[in-house]
């Protein structure tokens, strides 16, 4: 089939009634042709007669669209009833059209999206990678017939948590509605829709669109409206259940009468009442996933923040699963309706008392496990939690964390994401993922990684897939430079595979900032991070000295046009990761030898990576790194100079 060769560039048609989020994707395609041919292809929102050469789009239950497959002796039927899945078929005498037919909007959706990775060429994660579609003089694709398999897991998507980066890159996106110190915007809307586009290309079908989202905010509001126009699921972090954080309860009651006590056992009217309101305004947008729970402020236990809570678990359990039972209630009363979807985290406390049998969920309400975030390896509560019959679990998983990390620096190998994504399967935990992505940018490999793992995990191989991934984004096949790169990290603890615990970039700036209290004030430095020093350094530096060797040694291998990427994601992370070691072990010989002058060779390695991360903000990455506000690598700097 021809799409464009000697002047004749394919017509793309869609039925005028497909979902606005059909056509959007299909607008994406459009694109794509253009990026690649230089011509705009025909856009026409009908199905064709007896046009020939032409992408026919399409629903199965569009009814105008079963009648076109009908009239050309294609049969779909297989895909019926299915879950996200999409035909690919050529059709007439010549195999000169193709359709793309999806059991449902989002298999429809995936469907265009294969095509414009699989037949145009496409990085799905293009605007993250600068790796544009290149330009080509003709594009014809063999006859096809194909039909996708059902994803292995339901619900796949991302959380942007912890988003400094982000949300401070662009001005304009809103002011945020709460009084925390990490963000003072909220993402700038054309960011976020190119982020729901890469996710959506990676075939996500789940975003929770920012920490702290407070929809009666309406900047916040319109992340979600921008999520669930593209035909997403949406839903809340597990710290703001039913999308009520402590912020967002502080700030509903201080706009009716002044501060009000958050406690749910002195006070669960002012809880019911809030719940409601944002359950009102949620449910004005489809596809909602709501998150139940009961949760303190800042992620924590809700006894730490509420004296009013008894001691006693089983109270505490009681007290949570009738939080959870009222706010499912309010939901099915808004929405007239108790077919929805919801889940609940277990989280910290959360796998404590379900564990200990105290904890209740309504019947059809997903249990979500998740790992430590800090070390990206499944937590005890998911060895431990007792499956029940009937019930569907889900996955929490990091590629990024706040605040050991992974945070400037890519640190979650393939390896030990398939090593616990493989736990997952074998305990049958595939009704949902969620993927924590931080500010996206720096973890583009693992989040491709979780993206196919999530799509079909049997199909995936850690080996295969950086021989892959590396061949795409750089031109080269480098997965040895991978190995190295994620070898260099010092293990801390290897009680099941050999990464475990590794000191990542979050840690290293705790031990360091333990250190600098006890130059200043003479607290003392925990045991853990003398051990922990003392094991690493000066080896743990050195390597890393290699590694920046070896991926240097490649760069004039690399093509021109993908050598900046090669720099910013594979060079500057080693960089980064080298400065950090190089501080925290020159903080370390300020103590063990006693010699202070050490703390000015800690902070000549901060002053260079701050300074060398400027080259990584070119183009359009221009103010990539001033909302650095979580590692805050300046302010770190400042902290080390202090101690001079």
């Amino acid at each position: 089939m021809i799409l464009y060769r000697d002047g004749f560039l394919v017509d793309l048609f869609v039925d005028d009634s497909e979902p606005g989020c059909v056509h959007r994707a299909a607008k994406d395609l459009q694109g794509d042709l253009q990026k690649i041919t230089g011509r705009m292809a025909d856009y026409k929102r009908y199905l064709p007669a007896r046009e020939h050469g032409c992408i026919v789009i399409g629903t199965l239950d569009n009814e105008r669209f079963r009648a076109f497959l009908a009239g050309q002796g294609l049969d779909c039927g297989e895909m019926e009833g299915g879950w996200e899945r999409y035909i690919l078929r050529t059709f007439g005498e010549k195999d000169e059209s193709l359709v793309i037919c999806g059991s449902d909007e989002r298999g429809t959706m995936w469907g265009i999206y294969h095509v414009c990775e699989h037949f145009l060429g496409v990085d799905p994660q293009y605007f993250w990678t600068d790796n544009e579609p290149r330009k080509r003089e003709k594009l014809v694709i063999d006859p096809i017939n194909y039909i996708s398999q059902t994803p292995t897991f339901r619900f796949r998507g991302w959380f942007l948590n912890d988003e400094d980066l982000l949300t401070e890159w662009k001005n304009g996106g809103g002011t945020r509605n709460i009084d925390y110190p990490f963000y003072h915007q909220v993402i700038h809307h054309s960011i976020l829709e190119k982020v729901v586009e890469t996710a959506l290309r990676l075939r996500q079908n789940l975003m929770i669109p920012s920490s702290f989202v407070d929809i009666m905010n309406p900047p916040e509001e319109n992340l979600v409206r921008i999520v669930t126009e593209r035909g997403m699921f949406v839903s809340q972090h597990h710290v703001e259940p039913m999308g009520v954080s402590h912020f967002g309860f502080e700030n509903y009651w201080a706009k009716r009468g002044g501060k009000q006590a958050a406690s749910y056992i002195k006070h669960p009217e002012r809880f019911e009442e809030i719940w409601r309101a944002y359950a009102e305004k949620w449910a004005k947008y489809g596809n909602v996933i709501w998150q139940l729970g009961l949760r303190g402020r800042g992620d924590r236990p809700v006894w730490v923040h509420d004296p009013n809570v008894p001691e006693s678990m089983d109270a505490r359990g009681a007290i949570i699963s009738r939080a959870i039972q009222k706010q499912w209630e309010i939901v099915a009363d808004v929405l007239g309706s108790r077919d929805f979807f919801s889940t609940t985290t277990l989280w910290m406390e959360g796998g404590v008392l379900h564990n200990l049998g105290l904890l209740k969920f309504p019947k059809n309400t997903m249990i979500v496990l998740s790992d430590i975030g800090g070390s990206q390896m499944w937590s005890e509560d998911f060895y431990n939690v007792k499956r029940q019959p009937g019930r569907d679990y889900g996955l929490y998983y990091h590629v990024a964390f706040w605040g050991g990390g992974p945070r400037l620096a890519q640190i979650t190998s393939p390896w030990k994401m398939y090593y616990n994504y493989t736990q997952a399967i074998w305990h049958g935990d595939t009704a949902y993922s969620v993927l924590n992505v931080g500010n996206i940018r720096e973890f583009t490999e693992g989040i491709r990684a979780n993206a196919e793992m999530t799509w079909s995990f049997a199909s995936f191989d850690p080996d295969e897939f950086l021989y892959r991934y590396s061949r795409y984004e750089y031109g080269r096949s480098l997965p040895e430079i991978y190995r190295e790169y994620f070898s260099a990290f010092h293990v801390i603890r290897s009680d099941r595979i050999r990464d475990d615990e590794v000191l990542m970039d979050g840690i290293a700036r705790q031990y360091g900032q333990s250190i600098i209290r006890y130059l200043k004030d003479g607290e003392a430095i925990p045991e853990q991070v003398r051990q922990v020093c003392m094991a690493a350094f000066p080896v743990a530096t050195q390597k890393w000295d290699a590694v920046i060797e070896r991926i240097a040694g490649e760069m004039d291998r690399i093509g021109e046009s993908r050598r900046p990427f090669y720099r910013d994601h594979m060079l500057l992370h080693a960089k980064t990761m080298k400065a950090l070691y190089c501080w925290l072990e020159n903080l370390w010989y300020a103590v063990r030898k006693d010699d202070r002058s050490y703390v000015a060779k800690s902070a000549n390695a901060l002053r260079q990576i701050v300074e060398d991360r400027k080259s990584s903000e070119h183009g359009k990455w221009k103010h990539w790194y001033r909302g650095d506000r979580k590692m805050n690598l300046p302010g770190l700097l400042e902290e080390t100079e202090s101690v001079l």
